[in-house]
């Protein structure tokens, strides 16, 4: 998956202005990007800190950084020579049940860092999992927030299980629609892309009860908080949508099969026109201009026939049954997917446009 590069620029220019760093992102936020803040900070001195329950986190930094010396408070840690010429101190994984400890810690270091120059004391570069940016790092004066809400794109997504789907027994125009089906179910979870490229392709055309399934794994109910720092919600296309495994417990059962016909629309719309134009080249011997169709417009090119006018104008001209057939077919499948109808698997297949 594509790396949150221009996301890092950010946090990387804001501690060379001095600021501390907090950056929010959800529970289950997809890639690693703690691992991708240590790998940018390489070339500096990072100290990071194992959060936990036990200790206080004054105490946590202070141990971090190799200070042997138990400090009082925050400033007994600032006194220490070893901590004021320390560089950055990387703070992991901050979730609800130790935010609380750190709350106040945010708060004095900020207090403090403030009368300060930013090379007598090291810059915090904090992850903040499943917590919104708290008011001690939008208020403070010396913390800048950030909101990491992933990189990954309904394009990014698509392409991964493209790829995860290369070994399977699918045609190209199969494997296509299904890692676009998946993409619009998954949102930017994708820990879910994974687990619905592993279904068979009829599953991930209909995957409502594999979605309730997804839920019950995270114990989600009906009354989850929709919010995208506990990944039941995504920004796409700048509009929030509501995880499809929520949707589901909800048995709001139209929006996902509104995201499935999407998917289906965008990739067999322009195959049903592909189509339509092959059918017009081989029964061309029975289009002969000009062609009246039944609301009285009169069009003097069979290429300029709609599928449903071109169904109609070859059992008016005696096209072989076939080509009938084959017209009347596309016409069904254009129909429902105008309709926003998605399709089921024996539709999608039946008149092997993929």
């Amino acid at each position: 998956m594509p790396g949150p590069g221009g996301f890092l620029d950010k946090v990387t220019q804001s501690t060379l202005e001095g600021l501390n760093v907090a950056i929010a992102i959800p529970e289950r936020a997809a890639g690693d990007i703690e691992g991708a803040l240590v790998e940018r900070f390489r070339d500096r001195v990072i100290e990071t800190v194992r959060v936990d329950k036990c200790n206080a986190p004054v105490l946590q930094v202070a141990q971090a950084i190799g200070i042997h010396e138990e400090p009082r408070d925050i400033d007994d840690l600032f006194s220490k020579v070893r901590f004021a010429s320390s560089d950055l101190v990387f703070i992991p994984s901050i979730t609800s049940q130790h935010w609380a400890d750190w709350k106040r810690f945010f708060e004095d270091y900020d207090a403090i860092s403030k009368d300060r120059p930013p090379d007598q004391r090291p810059k915090l570069l904090a992850i903040l999992r499943g917590i919104d940016l708290p008011k001690e790092v939008t208020r403070s004066v010396t913390f800048r927030g950030f909101r990491w809400m992933g990189s990954v794109s309904e394009l990014d997504v698509t392409l991964y299980v493209m790829e995860r789907l290369a070994l399977r027994s699918l045609t190209d125009g199969q494997r296509l629609l299904a890692s676009s089906v998946v993409a619009k179910l998954a949102l930017g979870d994708v820990d879910l892309a994974d687990a619905l490229a592993e279904r068979s392709f009829a599953d991930i055309l209909r995957p409502h009860a594999f979605l309730q399934e997804w839920a019950a794994r995270y114990d989600w109910t009906v009354s989850t908080t929709k919010h995208w720092s506990a990944g039941t919600s995504f920004r796409m296309h700048g509009v929030d949508e509501v995880h499809s495994a929520i949707l589901a417990l909800e048995e709001n059962l139209s929006a996902i099969d509104s995201r499935i016909w999407a998917a289906q629309a965008a990739i067999l719309m322009p195959s049903i026109e592909r189509e339509r134009l092959k059918l017009v080249a081989a029964a061309k011997r029975f289009l002969r201009p000009p062609f009246l169709l039944p609301d009285g417009e009169q069009v003097s090119n069979a290429e300029l026939l709609e599928i449903g006018p071109l169904a109609h104008q070859m059992v008016v001209r005696g096209a072989p049954r076939e080509m009938r057939k084959r017209a009347f077919d596309l016409k069904a499948i254009r129909n429902k997917l105008a309709h926003m109808e998605s399709l089921s698997i024996e539709d999608t297949l039946s008149i092997g446009l993929i």
